[in-house]
């Protein structure tokens, strides 16, 4: 009797251990996984000069280099999450505030909230109320023409990596950015017709030569508003012009650049993920396991990808045959990783529909300048669906209940 009690917990004591031993034991990353990762982004030490630091640092002074004030607010991040710095790149909050040029007055910055309302609202409004705003633009142009010209320089660099950050880190201000847009706008629109011509089209190819760059998911999508309210401007200036804007090329289409970044953080945040307090390692590890929560965030983004890659038909037939991955929240293995690996995972259909409509907007801009009819336009064999209504050329919108900004909602059309 006792043998069998010794034996039946002996046969416990080796299950108990190899169910701990196996509950600990990490994946090694798959291929998907590790071709989603990318370098480029991850942190470094002791950089001194980076395109990232560029953008960062737009609204250092005229006599600052942003790339300076850039550096100093990336470090300032990683340095209160503890990570080891080199002493030039250890800040303080007072060191940054004194690199800074003096923000936009609050009339600077309403006057330009209202002329992005216009642009989003009623396009065909812009030129009027620029006019209208004609000498305090003027005014601001003089004090920020420095400013505008460091957002055009970097607008058409051509190594540009957006770094990573950490999670609960501030992003920069992208709004210094958007004021910037409106601003180099106002600068194009006040010009002669014909350059002003030029320096739209100019500026819509910087804009998309910069979506196909290491850009953040963010960073694209502002990017491809900035795009969207220039090819408005543009088609008021040029007007049955024969303009031709290029179509987004696969590259800004796909979803596949991006991802790279999403991915890239999503390791950085998992493999640096610490034990609660009180909680020792191996008790981690029986909980969580970094490989495989990225693996498994990585199985349930790829499909997303794929979509995003299709032509436009294959698009319109998965866009919503494709559902987001439903899995249990509760599994005996990477318990804990499995719950983070879901919640990092969104519906990206949307974020890929973004571009499609974009890239609808620049078709409908085309169409309008080439004074193509209506009945050839929809002999297209890619599903592109085009109509008339009033003094408008639109092309119907595939999804319109997706939850998309209002201007991204409704069909994407332009006055003929």
């Amino acid at each position: 009797m006792i043998k069998k009690v010794l034996l039946s917990l002996a046969i416990l004591a080796l299950g108990s251990g190899g169910l701990v031993y196996w509950l600990q034991q990490d994946d090694e990353l798959s291929a998907q996984s590790k071709a989603l990762i990318d370098a480029d982004y991850a942190f470094q030490s002791d950089l001194k000069q980076h395109p990232f630091f560029y953008v960062w640092g737009m609204d250092a002074k005229a006599e600052v280099e942003p790339e300076t004030l850039g550096r100093l607010r990336y470090y300032e991040q990683w340095q209160q999450q503890g990570k080891p710095l080199s002493s030039v790149n250890k800040t303080t909050p007072i060191q940054i505030q004194q690199l800074q040029k003096h923000p936009l007055s609050a009339e600077q910055k309403q006057v330009l909230d209202e002329l992005n309302q216009v642009l989003k609202q009623t396009p065909e409004q812009s030129e009027s109320f620029i006019r209208q705003h004609q000498s305090q633009f003027i005014a601001t142009l003089a004090t920020e023409q420095f400013a505008i010209q460091r957002y055009l320089h970097w607008l058409n660099s051509t190594d540009y990596v957006s770094l990573l950050i950490p999670v609960d880190g501030a992003l920069p201000d992208y709004r210094t950015l958007h004021y910037l847009h409106l601003l180099h706008l106002v600068q194009v629109s006040l010009k002669p017709k014909e350059e002003s011509k030029a320096a739209l089209l100019q500026y819509i190819s910087a804009l998309q030569n910069m979506q196909g760059q290491k850009l953040s998911m963010v960073e694209k999508y502002i990017l491809q508003n900035f795009m969207w309210q220039s090819l408005d401007l543009l088609n008021l200036k040029a007007q049955h012009a024969s303009v031709y804007v290029l179509p987004l090329t696969q590259n800004v289409l796909s979803l596949r650049q991006s991802m790279h970044y999403e991915v890239s953080q999503s390791a950085q945040t998992f493999q640096s993920l610490a034990p609660p307090k009180g909680m020792s390692n191996w008790q981690y590890r029986l909980v969580y396991l970094p490989n495989r929560s990225l693996n498994q965030q990585v199985e349930d983004i790829e499909p997303y990808i794929a979509l995003s890659e299709l032509p436009y038909w294959d698009f319109l037939q998965q866009y919503e045959r494709l559902q987001p991955e439903e899995r249990s929240k509760y599994v005996l293995k990477n318990s804990v990783g499995n719950i983070l690996a879901q919640v990092a995972v969104v519906d990206w259909r949307p974020y890929a529909l973004r571009s499609r409509i974009l890239d609808n907007k620049i078709r409908v801009f085309n169409a309008v300048q080439k004074q193509d009819a209506l009945d050839e336009l929809n002999k297209n064999r890619e599903g592109y669906d085009y109509y008339q209504k009033e003094h408008q050329l639109c092309l119907k919108h595939p999804f319109p209940q997706e939850n998309l900004p209002d201007y991204l909602a409704q069909d994407t059309c332009m006055p003929i």
